[in-house]
């Protein structure tokens, strides 16, 4: 469909787009600034994947990349089955520091840095002015979804893998209308230190490659440059291949295998109300935007060159995602990311009338409000440490075997279980990486719980010596329950106490 004849097309004017560049700004400095209480207070809150990274960089620094951990799992094998980037980036840092804390939030804010430089040389590569630059810069990384993905659960490592799908595309979209030459083959690099920061982008990001070579599929244009693409992408495998190869060799061995995120798509219950909710928003988001800019822009090859993305936004919208391997082991949330950074993208690259101009500026500033004020009443602040973790803290001084914490209704049980490396060197039989673990050893550690809930004390005791373990931590009224389980109490604080198996 051709724009109506007399209509005036033009890019939407970064003056319409002021307040929301300040709205954004604020709220991602005012965020920035909260999570700099990580510094002082180690994150025990549930809204927690940070403290696994944490934990992770210290073994990184302690043992080596490839090295056994006995600290976790009575022993595993680091970084065999989570990607290393992002501990390789900030171990610099730490090494320097040699402070855990202070180390990852130099490397957040670091990443924000970089994040914004890519958006910034993504602009002057493909004529995208410095202020709408920026603007791109904050719908990517200021939304209530990445706020609480990267910012607060703390998952900077696919965090820093989105910071590398910035040049990435830029490189993929330099080449999209021109022969590829060798400058192309810079992606490779790219494309590496994307897929070794996080698995799952790599895998969004190369949809890209698919685009790529659909548009010079359809346009008979530079066909024999095809090759060049595959080849790029084998220098990736290549160039990864000390971490894919064990990766690929081990995967059946894990629980990664059975991750199956299927549950979570259009489920309208409890909790995921909200993400099945803001999933359908952002993919029929891109999908009108992908529309709009086929209808006013005389070139049609944007739509053509985005036809992979288009199909996996129709896939997720019709739930057949939940039967293709791979893919339905993607949190929607990564798919969310992707769809936000596309439409920001062409959402500043389209030419729109004037009516179309107006309604979209209204639209989009109401967007930036609401989407603030949910974020701010959705995604939790961060929770400094309460009684019960300064009484947890103490217990670990008495503890001399390795130890499991039951029933912790206050903070995560897992977040314990990686300060108390780092910071009194003892070790339990579960962990803060269940994904590098196989699926028979995650039952074993869930049988302690679930034979303590069913007040079964033998199979309880039996269950801690089956994973070498002879110390628990628990509160409140489970200090009794116990001790009636014939262990012996070690340590008490408050409402937190220390049991020890008899002998």
């Amino acid at each position: 469909m051709k724009p109506e004849t007399g209509k005036s097309y033009k890019e939407l004017h970064e003056k319409w787009f002021y307040l929301i560049i300040a709205l954004l700004s604020a709220y991602l400095i005012i965020r920035l600034i909260d999570e700099s209480n990580i510094i002082t207070n180690f994150p025990f809150d549930f809204t927690n994947d940070i403290s696994s990274h944490m934990a992770k960089l210290y073994f990184l620094a302690e043992f080596g990349f490839r090295s056994v951990v006995h600290y976790w799992y009575n022993g595993y094998d680091l970084f065999r089955f989570y990607p290393p980037g992002w501990f390789f980036f900030t171990l610099p840092i730490y090494l320097i520091l040699k402070n855990v804390q202070l180390s990852t939030y130099i490397s957040m804010i670091s990443i924000y840095v970089l994040s914004l430089t890519f958006f910034l040389i993504l602009g002057k590569k493909l004529d995208i002015t410095w202020k709408k630059s920026i603007l791109f810069f904050l719908f990517f990384l200021a939304n209530p979804i990445a706020m609480g993905n990267f910012l607060r659960v703390g998952r900077l490592p696919e965090l820093l893998s989105w910071a590398f799908f910035i040049p990435f595309f830029t490189i993929i979209l330099l080449y999209k209308d021109k022969p590829i030459d060798k400058k192309f083959f810079l992606i490779s690099i790219i494309g590496s230190l994307l897929l070794l920061s996080h698995q799952t982008v790599f895998i969004l990001a190369s949809s890209m490659f698919i685009s790529l070579i659909i548009i010079r599929i359809i346009a008979r244009k530079n066909t024999g440059n095809i090759y060049k693409i595959l080849l790029s992408m084998l220098l990736i495998v290549v160039l990864t291949s000390f971490w894919t190869i064990p990766f690929v060799l081990g995967y059946e061995q894990t629980s990664i295998a059975n991750y199956n995120f299927s549950e979570r798509y259009f489920n309208f219950s409890g909790p995921l109300l909200l993400e099945s909710l803001t999933s359908i928003f952002v993919t029929l988001s891109f999908i009108i935007i992908l529309y709009m800019n086929r209808k006013n822009e005389k070139n049609k090859r944007n739509f053509y060159f985005f036809l992979p993305q288009l199909a996996l936004a129709i896939i997720i919208l019709t739930n057949v995602i939940v039967f293709i391997p791979i893919l339905n082991k993607i949190h929607p949330d990564a798919y969310n990311t992707l769809f936000i950074f596309l439409s920001s993208f062409l959402l500043l690259k389209t030419k729109f009338s004037i009516k179309q101009r107006k309604a979209l500026i209204i639209s989009l500033n109401l967007l930036v409000v609401i989407s603030i004020i949910m974020s701010i009443t959705y995604t939790p602040w961060f929770i400094k440490n309460n009684d019960t973790d300064k009484s947890t803290i103490k217990l670990f001084k008495s503890v001399d075997g390795k130890f499991v914490i039951l029933k912790s209704e206050s903070s995560y049980a897992k977040a314990y279980y990686s300060y108390a490396p780092i910071f009194y060197q003892i070790s339990t039989p579960s962990g803060w990486s269940h994904q590098e673990i196989s699926q028979d050893y995650i039952n074993d550690i869930k049988a302690i719980n679930e034979n303590f809930e069913k007040n079964d004390c033998d199979a309880f005791r039996k269950s801690l010596k089956k994973v070498n373990t002879t110390e628990v931590i628990s509160y409140k009224d489970n200090c009794k329950k116990l001790e009636t389980c014939n262990l012996k109490e070690k340590a008490s604080d408050k409402d937190a106490c220390l049991y020890t198996l008899k002998d």
